[in-house]
C-alpha cells in the first residue's frame, strides 16, 4: 500500500520559456498593455530558475522582496503553449534582455505582426488627421452659415415681414403650431 510520502501535492505553476532556453515559474501575467510607442505589451512577473540566474549574472538585487522579476514583452513575441485555463505556459521569441536569439529569426511570424502593427498604429493616425479636418470644415461651415446665411434671413424678414418657416407653412402662433390652426 503507497504511503502518504509517495501522494505528495505540490503546486503546479505555468512556465515561461525564453527564446535562449532559460525557464521561470510564471506567477502573475498582465495584457493589454501599450508602450510608448503603440506597441501591444504584456507584463510577466516570474520567479527564474537557478540556472537563469546564473546565465544572466543576476543577483539578488535583481529581484523583488518575494524573489520575483516583472518584464514586459511585445505580445507579438509571445505564444501560449497550450490551452490549460490553470497552467498556461508561454513561450517568449527573445531573450530575457529583448535580444534576438535563433529561435525568433527563424520565427518570421513576429515580424510580420510588427510591421502590421505599424502600419495599423500609422493608419490610426492618418484617421486621426482626417477626423481633425474634417471637423475643421464642419465648424467653417458652420461659421459660414451663421454669418451668410443669417443675414439673408434677416433680410427676407425685412422685405417680406415673414421669417421663412411662417412663409412656407402659414403658422404664426404657437397655438396653431400646436394644433395645427
Amino acid at each position: 500500500m503507497p504511503t502518504d510520502e509517495q501522494f505528495v501535492i505540490e503546486p503546479q505553476w505555468p512556465i515561461v520559456i525564453f527564446g535562449c532556453g532559460c525557464q521561470g515559474r510564471i506567477v502573475h501575467e498582465r495584457m493589454g498593455l501599450i508602450d510608448d510607442y503603440g506597441t501591444h505589451m504584456t507584463e510577466i512577473t516570474f520567479m527564474p530558475t537557478n540556472e537563469m540566474m546564473q546565465y544572466y549574472g543576476l543577483s539578488k538585487n535583481n529581484l523583488n522582496a518575494l524573489g520575483l522579476i516583472t518584464r514586459q514583452y511585445p505580445t507579438s513575441k509571445i505564444i501560449q503553449l497550450n490551452n490549460d485555463p490553470i497552467i498556461n505556459s508561454k513561450m517568449i521569441l527573445c531573450d530575457f534582455e529583448w535580444n534576438d536569439t535563433p529561435l525568433t529569426r527563424n520565427f518570421p511570424k513576429t515580424d510580420l505582426l510588427e510591421s502590421y502593427e505599424k502600419e495599423l498604429r500609422r493608419l490610426k493616425a492618418e484617421i486621426a488627421s482626417k477626423d481633425e479636418e474634417l471637423i475643421q470644415v464642419v465648424s467653417r461651415q458652420t461659421e459660414y452659415y451663421d454669418k451668410y446665411l443669417g443675414k439673408l434671413f434677416v433680410a427676407i424678414k425685412k422685405i417680406t415681414g415673414k421669417t421663412r418657416d411662417e412663409e412656407d407653412f402659414g403658422i404664426t402662433t404657437p397655438e396653431e403650431m400646436e394644433y395645427g390652426g
